[in-house]
């Protein structure tokens, strides 16, 4: 794109660089693991190699985004997908501000097809990129919130799908999350990371999974699953449902391809987070299947 567009953050005529919803590093991490190939729910027969991206800002403020990036990547990122026994993570100002920019980021890109509360989401999309610009203090009402996943070793509660584990450990996604009366926000999974941003709703404290401070915290593993609003975890169970149905789809050609590349080397991929997921999602739903 050569020509000059505004820039949905700073507002300026620029060129416009096309920016991750995701970040890249979250796919660079897949790649360097060997955690086996990504594919989308829609179109399951075709690789993911670099997720999905589109004409957002210009140079300076992709820069800005990525010192953010780096930060989470660094502290709390890579410790985490690689070492699930680190269940407690410190962080600074950085944290808010990621959070903040992956969720102006999806309310930016999927705003179009949202019918409903679209005052709300001017003014969530609005103080987000005031706080990400640094001209205002913190989000206020629009509060960013982390959850840190792990495996469902044992179903304590039913569970609607067999691939929970899969979905909750192996895919990125980014959606709005609303039940249609008086909530709703933004919805960011990075592999075993949710990201929440508030745009409305009639019961803040409800959301008392991890909020993240403006300045420092902490933030931690123990009780995420009970701690997380009912409706929220439906939602979750309806993406690992699509999941599970678009892997129906997956062709013999694309199922020939898998079984090749888990042959060339099998030991990465029994120790890799796909396995360990599929399996558990086995062992908990073999009896069921």
């Amino acid at each position: 794109m050569t020509e000059l567009q505004r820039c949905l953050l700073c507002q300026k005529q620029e060129k416009l660089q096309k920016s991750h919803i995701i970040p890249k590093f979250a796919y660079s991490w897949h790649q360097k693991t060997g955690q086996g190939p990504l594919r989308g729910s829609t179109a399951p027969n075709k690789r993911i190699q670099d997720g999905y991206k589109d004409f957002l800002m210009c140079k300076n403020c992709e820069n800005i985004l990525s010192k953010w990036e780096k930060s989470f990547c660094e502290n709390i990122f890579t410790p985490y997908q690689n070492n699930t026994d680190v269940s407690v993570f410190s962080y600074k100002d950085w944290l808010l501000k990621f959070s903040t920019s992956l969720s102006w980021r999806v309310l930016n890109i999927i705003t179009p097809a949202v019918k409903l509360f679209q005052n709300d989401i001017q003014k969530a999309s609005d103080i987000w990129r005031k706080f990400l610009l640094d001209e205002i203090p913190h989000p206020a009402e629009f509060q960013q919130h982390i959850i840190l996943l792990d495996l469902i070793e044992k179903e304590t509660f039913p569970i609607q799908t067999s691939f929970i584990n899969r979905y909750l450990l192996t895919a990125c996604d980014f959606d709005i999350f609303t039940n249609n009366k008086n909530n709703i926000c933004t919805y960011t999974k990075i592999f075993k990371f949710i990201f929440i941003g508030i745009i409305a709703t009639d019961n803040h404290r409800c959301w008392k999974i991890n909020k993240i401070n403006a300045n420092h915290g902490r933030i931690a593993t123990k009780h995420i699953y009970n701690n997380m609003p009912i409706e929220l975890w439906k939602f979750i169970e309806s993406k690992a449902c699509l999941m599970q149905e678009s892997s129906k789809k997956i062709s013999t050609i694309q199922q020939k391809s898998i079984t090749e590349n888990i042959s060339k080397n099998p030991k990465q991929y029994i120790e890799s987070i796909g396995f360990k997921s599929a399996l558990t999602d086995y062992q908990q739903h073999k009896d069921k299947q």
